[in-house]
Order: C-alpha cells, then structure tokens, then sequence
C-alpha cells in the first residue's frame, strides 16, 4: 500500500524525537508507524522505526498487524540497505515476502532522505496548491501548461513518462533522470537533469544557458532559439531534430548524430558541417550551407527546397533534391534513388543516373537535350515536357511514370518495360511498340483517345481501325 507524504512542519530531527518518546512509552502502534510514513522518509527517522517494531514483535502473532506498514515501507520508497534487510526478516516472519519483492520493485518517488513536502497525484491537486516555497512529490505524470511558482522542489516518480508540455516558472534544477521519456515543448525551465537515454521534446522552450542534452538518445529542439547556449553536445548515436532553429550557432556540432533534422536553417554561421557516417540528414529548405556538403558517408540525405553550391553523396544513397536550387556541377550518378521533382534542370551541365537507379523527375523543367533514363530500374517523367528529348529510351524490366507528360517522341517504344503509365501523354505519338498484344492491353487499358499506330516487337502491326485492342478510336 502506497502511504503519500504530506508534512509542511514537521522536520526529521522532531521526528525521531517523536518515535523515541513512543518507542520508550510502548506506544509503537500500527496506527502509530502508519501515520509516521505519512511525515517521513528520511532514513534515520524510518530506520529507527522499523527496529521499534522488529523489538516489539517476537513471533508472527506479534507481526501480522504490522503486515501493511512492512509492505507500505517499500511502496514507492527507497529505503537503506540495513532497514531492508530488517524489513525482509519481518516479512519473512508475518509470510509476505513475495508480496514485500513485488511492493519494493515498484518504481520509487520517494528517496532516502525526503521528509517535508506535499504529495500530489493529480492534475487537480497541482493546481490548487496552498502555500509557497513548497516541496512537492508529484504521483502523476501529466502537469500540462501549470505555474510552478509555489514549488521551490519537485520530485516525479521513478519511470514516468513525462508531459510537462507549457509548463512556466519551473524551479532551478529539475530533477529528471529517472524519466525516460519528457515533453518540455513550450516550456519555461531554469535547469534540468535528464536520464542517460532519454527523449526529450524541447520544441518552441525557453531554454537555459547551461542545458545538458549530451545524454539523450532522442532531442527535439525544433524551433528554439540557441544562441544563449554555452555548450550544446549530442550524444554519439543520437537523433536530434533542430527543424527551423533559424540561424544556427558557430560552434554547432552534430558529428555524433545517428540522425539529424537540419530543415528550414540558415547556416550562415557554421564554419564546418560534418556528419556521421550512417546518419540520415535532413537539410530541407537549408540556407547558406557551406560551399562543399560532405554527404559520401550518408544513406538518407534530403536537400529538397535547399541551395547548395555542391554536394558529394554515397555510392548507392537515397537523395531527394526536389525543387531545390541546383548547382551546375551535381552529380548523383552515384545514388541508388535521385527525387528532383519541380527542379529546374537549365544550368545542369551533365546529368547522369546509376544504372538501376530510381528516378523521380515529376514536373522538372527544362530537361537536359542529352537526358538519358535508358539506365534507371524506375523512372517517374510525369507531367515534363520532353520537346528538347530526341531519343526515349528505357531499360529492360524498367518501371516507366509518363502521366500527363507533353511533347513525347513521335515513335515511343516501351516494350522492353514491366510497368508504364501512359494516360493523357500520346497526343503527340504516332507509332507506339509493344512487346506483344498482351503488354497492349495492360499498359493502355486505362488510356482512351489514342489515334495513332501499335506496332509488337515480334513485327506484327496493328493497324488502327474504328476499333483497336478493346478501345475507341
């Protein structure tokens, strides 16, 4: 059973003046060592009462009133090493020690030393707080846009999973490291210590100087201002989101990031940008990026709405570039997936795929005359105009996007493809190539108002009449 502390008076010496006038007088109770858990935490103060009732109780007849008082020790509450094992021959003696493991492994908010404070364990009680300069024990976990001004201490259990979300005028040095998971989004905090591994949302929060997130498996700091921090590290391995920070420090450094939101940024600031090898990158909308992005090392990069002035990528990497500004020396014929949907494509001196590569050009301007897609496993061309385009080629097996794409070549071939969109693309085509009568079918059974020639790959033609493969003419 869980006995909540609520004692603003009471200190610990009064206390163990209080036992041992009782113990002296005979008067440990039951009722008397209950009421004592109520006041009191504090080592000395539970130490010398659990020995009070061990003296008092000779056989388990003696012990079993004690039952709930030996079990409620250890609910919620740390206790020392000699008091334990006191209590574990107590409960060995009244036959509650499996109960007593399970109470005792229950996660703690009291520690050994706690004595005055005030227990809460809900919103409600939060909030209607009496008195200042108050120490409170909080047995709940969510304290959403509440005023610490009465708190000068708070303690939350062992494990909680915080949302302290809006939270204002919060004590200096928060005690959280043993909260695994905390929302401090919107906050206002003067100092907190956080759990080795923990994820922390600090998103829009008025931060501190001295904030330590170096321990963090997981950080949020979308949208905060940085430029108060005097030492801001990052754990190796970690994720960290720093989406719309604005202009970023000098000194940033996010070599240790396992993956790393830099979206919506100016660097302008930053010296040097390195990354860890593996990492994913977010530079989404980046401003200023230095001159040279070293991203050789990284799987998952995303530029889309960035300028750069140039980038170096990884053999196989998954980039997307969509509508960004491009640089005239790009080069991701090393990447295994290149997305340059809505990009203007005019100042590309060379533009070259891996083979296999999967190709997202969807509504690019100003293809390249040399573009050549012969190469790539996948390849969306929706909505491009492909007038400069001599020659469409596609590779074999090749997946094949043309929905809505304008000016294609007068003769298409896309026999050699698995899969092709063709809908409200051939108005210009007059001769398109199938493999055989079946790849028809599939790949025009949604495609209506095509007046042109069909011709197989095998010779066989299909001479267009009011009816051809099952679609008007």
């Amino acid at each position: 059973m869980f006995v909540a502390i609520n004692n603003t008076d009471k200190s610990a010496i009064y206390l163990d003046g209080v036992i041992k006038k009782a113990r002296n007088a005979g008067e440990i109770t039951p009722e008397f060592a209950m009421d004592i858990l109520a006041k009191t935490n504090h080592r000395t103060n539970i130490k010398m009462l659990v020995k009070a009732v061990k003296d008092k109780c000779a056989n388990k007849e003696d012990i079993l009133p004690y039952r709930e008082f030996i079990l409620s020790c250890v609910d919620g509450r740390d206790v020392s090493g000699e008091a334990l094992l006191v209590l574990q021959e107590m409960a060995d003696l009244c036959e509650c020690r499996e109960e007593f493991d399970v109470a005792n492994k229950k996660p703690k908010l009291y520690k050994e030393f706690d004595v005055e404070g005030v227990t809460v364990s809900n919103g409600e009680d939060f909030y209607n707080l009496a008195g200042e300069n108050l120490t409170v024990y909080c047995d709940w976990p969510d304290l959403l846009r509440m005023n610490f001004s009465k708190v000068k201490k708070i303690r939350f259990r062992d494990g909680y999973e915080l949302n302290l979300y809006g939270a204002y005028r919060m004590p200096k040095d928060v005690d959280l490291s043993k909260n695994p998971v905390v929302n401090l989004s919107w906050a206002e905090f003067d100092g907190v210590k956080f759990m080795d591994g923990a994820k922390v949302a600090l998103r829009y929060a008025k931060l501190p100087k001295d904030l330590d997130i170096s321990m963090c498996d997981e950080v949020n700091l979308e949208g905060c201002d940085l430029d108060k921090l005097t030492n801001l590290k990052f754990k190796d391995g970690a994720v960290v989101d720093m989406h719309g920070v604005g202009v970023l420090p000098d000194y940033l450094d996010v070599s240790t990031c396992s993956d790393i939101n830099l979206a919506s940024n100016d660097f302008v600031n930053v010296k040097e940008l390195k990354f860890r090898k593996g990492a994913r990158v977010n530079l989404k909308g980046a401003k200023n990026l230095p001159e040279m992005l070293d991203l050789s090392q990284n799987p998952i990069v995303d530029l889309s709405y960035s300028e750069f002035d140039n980038a170096k990528f990884m053999d196989g990497a998954k980039v997307d570039l969509s509508y960004a500004i491009l640089p005239k020396n790009l080069d991701v014929s090393m990447c295994g997936e290149v997305n340059l949907e809505g990009c203007d494509l005019r100042n590309i001196k060379e533009l070259k795929f891996r083979d296999g590569a999967e190709v997202n050009l969807w509504g690019a301007k100003n293809l390249p005359k040399d573009l050549d897609v012969s190469m790539c496993g996948e390849v969306n061309l929706e909505g491009c105009d492909l007038r400069n385009i001599k020659e469409l080629k596609f590779r074999d097996g090749a997946e094949v996007n043309l929905w809505g794409a304008k000016n294609l070549p007068e003769y298409l071939d896309v026999s050699m493809c698995d899969e092709v969109n063709l809908k409200y693309c051939l108005a210009d085509v007059n001769t398109i190539r199938f493999k055989d009568k079946e790849q028809e079918e599939k790949f025009m059974a949604d495609v209506t108002g095509f007046k042109g020639k069909v011709v197989y790959a095998s010779g066989k033609q299909n001479i267009p009449t009011m009816v051809n493969s099952g679609m008007e003419m």
